[in-house]
């Protein structure tokens, strides 16, 4: 299970794909958390319990990047 704040940030990424077609950049993602820093972003999407999440969505929706996030 996803904490709130991992809902908040997995909530905010399927929404901006499903407005815009894409994911948002980290620097998107950063200005909208008021993250100090990429790496924090970076941090988040690496939390295995949000990890888990996103591939779930992105199996749905795109499964050929399931790969690219793997790596």
């Amino acid at each position: 299970p996803l904490t709130p704040r991992q809902q908040e940030f997995f909530n905010h990424l399927v929404s901006f794909h499903r407005e815009h077609g894409f994911a948002p950049t980290i620097a998107e993602i950063q200005t909208y958390f008021a993250l100090s820093s990429p790496a924090s972003v970076h941090q988040k999407l690496l939390e295995q319990p949000v990890k888990i999440v996103i591939k779930e969505f992105l199996k749905d929706t795109k499964p050929d990047a399931v790969k690219s996030f793997d790596s």
